[in-house]
């Protein structure tokens, strides 16, 4: 989580060759956050940070360690809660070139190995890891054309696939031997649910058997900044509802949620920062989040 009232083109090139400035603003960064108000924080660990080659077994690389405790540390001074995502989308390239990835079983093995190492140095104050960020996304934009997977919530309720993504994808489908369904099942404490956007979808009744799409009708009225971002604050009522009805009223948190507009650079501060646009966001998706509770 980074935030920064003006960033310089030279500060986006560095930040596209060294990473984000976080590490060498932390202290200014967290500072911003709890002048806002916030009582959670919620960051991501590169597993390639804290493990170069992907495998614990091949050696850890300390600085990384070190870096992530100073930044744990610093949260937890503030009081904050503490959400950790252990896997955010980066798995190291060294395991893609090796084995492709989580196209194979063997990501199995070193990613329990990452998230033990995880827990062996961070636990003592992480209380709350989350596993994935968005996997419906790491299964789209990393191994199928951008599309979204849905299919992962049934695996971790029911121990098993939907029926609709079985017949779909048929014997392309992995398949869970009976230990796994059984450890599947019910193996989350909490879910942590992201929402900006919603879409108007129908059948495709064309079915191609190697690539199956419900393809998105768009008649949502307003459009944010990004092309494909339609305002839809009921849509979020409606995810949580589902949610709740479909996978046994699990714990939820709403861990990311959010609007992007044009930066006008040449912006005042003082004019940016009465943001009626992102406040009328937030307060309508608050509504609705709040109206999925009666």
């Amino acid at each position: 989580m980074v935030f920064r009232s003006k960033v310089k083109q030279q500060q986006r090139v560095e930040d596209l060759v060294y990473g984000t400035h976080f590490p060498r603003r932390l202290q200014e960064d967290i500072a911003n956050v709890k002048n806002m108000g916030f009582k959670g924080f919620r960051m991501s660990i590169s597993w390639s940070r804290v493990i170069p080659s992907g495998r614990r077994r091949e050696g850890v690389n300390k600085e990384g360690i070190k870096f992530y405790n100073n930044v744990i540390n610093e949260i937890i001074s503030n009081d904050w809660g503490l959400f950790v995502t252990i896997f955010h989308w980066d798995t190291p390239q060294a395991l893609e070139d090796k084995y492709g990835g989580f196209l194979s079983r063997n990501i199995v093995y070193d990613y329990l190995e990452y998230a033990n190492l995880l827990f062996e140095e961070f636990g003592d104050r992480v209380k709350y890891w989350m596993t994935f960020n968005e996997p419906w996304a790491l299964s789209g934009f990393a191994y199928d054309d951008g599309g979204f997977c849905t299919w992962w919530m049934d695996p971790m309720t029911y121990g098993t696939y939907p029926r609709t993504v079985r017949d779909l994808v048929g014997d392309r489908l992995p398949k869970f031997t009976e230990t796994e369904s059984k450890f599947l099942r019910g193996s989350y404490d909490f879910l942590g649910l992201q929402y900006y956007t919603s879409y108007y979808a129908k059948p495709n009744a064309a079915v191609d058997p190697n690539h199956i799409r419900y393809k998105p009708i768009i008649i949502l009225p307003r459009l944010a900044y990004s092309s494909w971002f339609y305002i839809f604050p009921k849509g979020i009522r409606h995810l949580l509802n589902y949610t709740k009805d479909t996978y046994n009223n699990p714990i939820i948190y709403i861990t990311e949620n959010g609007v992007d507009n044009n930066n006008n650079e040449t912006q005042p501060i003082a004019e940016a920062l009465k943001d009626e646009f992102r406040i009328e966001y937030y307060r309508k998706h608050l509504w609705n989040a709040l109206g999925s509770l009666k």
